[in-house]
């Protein structure tokens, strides 16, 4: 992993693995996770810009698992299936990094504070997103990906399912059919996978946004396009009150079949009565 500041308040944390295609293995999601934490614990930081560093194929996107961990490959003419428990034990901690991730970018310890910086907000892009890699993208808020980029879960290619949480994700995004394209591998591109246009269609990703550099007010050199973006999407987060984007984050998250009138009501008579609220109220009445 790799993290580096590129404006106050605004921090890129990178997925480096660059031999399996930006893979995820043991090593990579417990340092993810800790990257993570150590930009959380800081309440300057606001916004992580979430990549995966190019790799030696030139992509910089997400392969997902690193298959070599889920299978015993001692003798690779004769490889073995993983015991149950073992196999069990690599999907848990994917789903304990994902559900920890999430949770400690909400930073509940500082809510109701005078000073509480509210959430980190995570955007996340991406040159490709596959397996594993689209399931922890399901950590950011928003997510955006290159022209070129494949999106999918080709666990089912290898007689298998997604197991860190992907179907679910993808069940409260995507109707039944579309699920059957991206859990079945029936897409157009190449493996069977759908494209940026197709995941942008069907509401998997925010935007699509193209490679070319670009200048950034605070910035001496020219930047990637996806990286100028990055840095205006995460400014406008800046703005934003951090208690009024935490219950958004929460909203945004909470079961579409559940009704959030209770939900909303309530965190709306917490957010009324600050001052914040008052000076603003007074301001546009």
């Amino acid at each position: 992993m790799a993290i580096r500041t590129l404006l106050p308040g605004i921090v890129e944390v990178s997925v480096v693995n660059s031999d399996k295609l930006n893979a995820f293995g043991s090593a990579q999601i417990a340092q993810l996770a800790a990257d993570v934490t150590e930009v959380c614990d800081d309440p300057a930081n606001r916004v992580i810009i979430y990549r995966g560093a190019p790799s030696k194929f030139g992509i910089s996107g997400f392969a997902g698992a690193n298959l070599a961990e889920l299978a015993d490959l001692s003798d690779p003419e004769h490889p073995k299936p993983l015991p149950r428990q073992d196999a069990r034990a690599h999907l848990e901690e994917g789903l304990t990094a994902i559900s920890g991730i999430d949770s400690t970018r909400l930073r509940m310890n500082l809510s109701g504070q005078a000073d509480d910086p509210g959430p980190v907000f995570i955007i996340g892009y991406f040159s490709g997103l596959l397996a594993g890699g689209m399931e922890f993208a399901e950590i950011c808020d928003l997510r955006f990906m290159t022209p070129k980029a494949p999106f999918g879960l080709p666990e089912g290619n290898l007689a298998g399912l997604p197991g860190w949480g992907g179907v679910e994700a993808m069940r409260r995004m995507t109707s039944p059919v579309q699920l059957a394209e991206i859990l079945l591998n029936l897409g157009h591109k190449m493996g069977g996978f759908v494209d940026a246009e197709t995941a942008l269609r069907w509401g998997l990703i925010n935007g699509i946004v193209g490679t070319d550099e670009m200048q950034v007010e605070g910035i001496d050199q020219p930047v990637p396009a996806i990286e100028a973006h990055a840095i205006a999407k995460a400014q406008m987060v800046l703005k934003l009150d951090g208690c009024m984007l935490r219950a958004a984050l929460k909203l945004i998250r909470m079961d579409p079949h559940k009704d959030c009138t209770p939900f909303v009501t309530d965190m709306m008579s917490k957010l009324m009565t600050r001052e914040i609220w008052a000076r603003n109220a007074a301001k546009y009445a």
